[in-house]
């Protein structure tokens, strides 16, 4: 099997949206989408754009601006909508932006990158232990140590983590290496060319051989962005160059499902230039599943799907949807054939989400929107739950 992992990347402009022919009608999603939290600012954070994840107890974790030191949040939300602040950024040089999404532990241990901050000022790789103790594993110095990491990491079976970040020796980005230890080595710099530059919010994948796969946002021979491959060794393969009509500008990774096939999404291009849902299968064969129109089915893509079960595929849009452009939350079968929509609105569920969702147990999805809120009292962003 194969493990994943990634890196999501800042996109603070979007408008979600998701409405699709046979998809869910006014009233079901009305019915369908609820706010769990929404931000008020100050110590209790602003402007969530990473996606969520689910603890034991079915708490929603993830991160977003503001806090005590305005250097941003870690926040846990509990299903009856408390909110927690679990670490204020910002201070003593332990990071600021946490940008990327989160990974735990058997322990419970949180892992995670801040954009900026840490000793050298370009970011950090972090450790949150579930009592509240915070680690600085590893700060940026910048240059050809790299810089700006903004996604989320992937961990080995012996601790190791894994990760990208957009400033390199070429300043075209890097792979990347820490160990439990804080010894961070540098798999791979991206060369900027055919090679692919700016993994932006590439979630990694990491098979059993130690292999990590890969997107990068921009570069390749069509200069459209690439889905790369950097074995333990550091040896990088471009496995497929976007050519916009097959999808542009992948600012998520990839995730994996059955029988190795990696899915993801790019922001642009596509049959209608709005981005499309993709499906890869080693060694090069791209197929996409889903082109985004543009308008009420939504458009522009910025994070990672997830998968279900069954293989059904649930993501966001940045932009497109009803007539108020607040973005969507959309399902899609694994073979492309159908898609199911919600349209959010800004001022009932908050609008322009960013991050990955989360599904738990029962298959409801949960996310974050980086603006709106309940009345549209804060507009400071929102934690929303869609029930299935």
């Amino acid at each position: 099997m194969i493990a994943m992992a990634g890196y999501p990347e800042k996109a603070l402009l979007a408008v979600l949206a998701v409405v699709v022919a046979g998809g869910f009608h006014p009233a079901e999603a009305k019915s369908n989408i609820s706010v769990l939290y929404s931000f008020v600012g100050g110590s209790n954070g602003h402007f969530p754009d990473t996606g969520l994840i689910t603890d034991s107890a079915g708490n929603l974790i993830g991160g977003a601006g503001g806090g005590d030191y305005n250097g941003g949040v870690i926040f846990q939300v509990s299903q009856s909508g408390e909110e927690t602040v679990l670490h204020s950024f910002g201070n003593t040089g332990d990071g600021n932006s946490p940008d990327g999404g989160l990974i735990s532990d058997a322990q419970g241990n949180l892992y995670g990158t801040t954009y900026l901050g840490g000793a050298g000022g370009f970011g950090t790789v972090f450790k949150l232990a579930p009592g509240g103790g915070y680690t600085v594993l590893y700060s940026f110095k910048g240059g050809a140590d790299g810089g700006y990491p903004a996604g989320t990491l992937t961990r080995d079976d012996d601790g190791n983590l894994y990760g990208t970040a957009g400033a390199g020796p070429s300043d075209a980005g890097i792979v990347f290496k820490v160990s439990p230890a804080g010894a961070k080595s540098t798999l791979y710099a991206f060369a900027g060319g055919d090679d692919g530059a700016y993994p932006a919010s590439a979630h990694l994948v990491l098979d059993k051989k130690g292999n990590l796969y890969g997107t990068t946002s921009q570069g390749g021979a069509n200069r459209k962005g690439i889905i790369f491959k950097v074995t333990p060794g550091g040896k990088e393969s471009v496995l497929h160059a976007f050519n916009r009509a097959d999808g542009e500008a992948p600012n998520a990774g990839l995730i994996v499902g059955k029988g190795g096939i990696f899915y993801g999404t790019t922001s642009g291009g596509g049959t209608n230039l709005a981005g499309t849902v993709f499906k890869f299968a080693l060694p090069g064969q791209l197929t996409v599943l889903y082109s985004f129109a543009g308008g009420s089915d939504g458009a522009n893509p910025l994070a990672n799907v997830i998968l279900d079960k069954s293989g059904n595929l649930y993501g966001t849009t940045s932009s497109g949807g009803d007539s108020d452009n607040d973005g969507t939350v959309f399902e899609l079968n694994a073979d492309g054939s159908k898609v199911l929509g919600l349209s959010l609105k800004r001022a009932r569920d908050g609008s322009s989400p960013t991050g990955s969702l989360a599904m738990d147990r029962r298959g409801d999805l949960y996310g974050t929107a980086y603006y709106g809120g309940a009345d549209g009292a804060s507009d400071s962003g929102t934690v929303f739950k869609v029930k299935n």
